[in-house]
């Protein structure tokens, strides 16, 4: 891969492992824009598919975090309204907040693609049904 590319680059990770002492896996979502593999992400995804080495490397969060919203263990309810693959920043922290004590935790998701809801749809396993509200918009009605 060249790194050279000035496309934007829908992609974002999810954190698989808290990490809080080392190294955590992480899961990368994104969609491939453009046609073909002379794109960015096409040329990314014939790479790993082709199983060749791929180096990332990656800096952040720089939004503050959960505790942005003050001290984690005193928010007492925290909505996450998202869409499309905008979910994956709620699919990264959930699993880790869910069951804290006292703390009621929803998500509204509006989106257009079921294999990403299929595929999204366990990190969510956390929170009680009724906490979750998936909205598809695609073709052929709901999920």
């Amino acid at each position: 891969l060249d790194g050279k590319s000035v496309l934007s680059h829908p992609f974002t990770a999810i954190v698989k492992d808290e990490g809080k002492t080392g190294p955590c896996e992480l899961e990368f979502v994104w969609k491939v824009q453009g046609k073909g593999k002379e794109q960015w992400t096409g040329k990314t995804l014939a790479s790993v598919a082709e199983k060749k080495e791929l180096k990332m490397f990656v800096a952040g969060p720089f939004g503050g975090g959960i505790g942005a919203f003050g001290k984690p263990d005193q928010i007492k309810a925290l909505v996450f309204v998202v869409a499309g693959v905008g979910v994956t920043p709620a699919a990264s922290i959930i699993p880790h907040i869910a069951n804290h004590e006292g703390r009621q935790t929803y998500v509204v998701w509006s989106f257009r693609s079921r294999s990403l809801y299929s595929h999204l749809k366990p990190y969510f396993s956390a929170l009680p049904a009724e906490n979750c509200h998936f909205h598809y918009t695609g073709k052929g009605g709901s999920a």
